[in-house]
């Protein structure tokens, strides 16, 4: 089996989001949530988030797919790393 990732696919057109959360005590955690803002690196976005999960992965709640990965979280907004920028920095 292969997994492509789309990278010029506009995956903010619906800013429906969800994140899967692992947890030190084998715990799974889905937290919905929704983008507020997408630059060319990052993207910011309203969502439950325990403070001590980094590097959950964010998909778009309208078709499944991959679009980054939780980097912090702030007072008002979290913070995560876009896919297509992680690409970029590969290639």
């Amino acid at each position: 089996d292969k997994i492509y990732l789309n990278n010029s696919e506009m995956y903010y057109e619906n800013n429906s989001i969800y994140i899967i959360q692992y947890l030190k005590n084998n715990r799974t955690f889905v937290s919905y949530g929704v983008l507020n803002e997408v630059n060319n690196e990052e993207m910011r976005y309203s969502c439950n988030i325990n403070n001590n999960s980094i590097f959950c992965p964010i998909f778009n709640l309208s078709n499944n797919k991959l679009i980054g990965f939780h980097k912090g979280c702030s007072k008002y907004l979290n913070k995560g790393i876009l896919i297509n920028y992680m690409i970029k920095q590969l290639i």
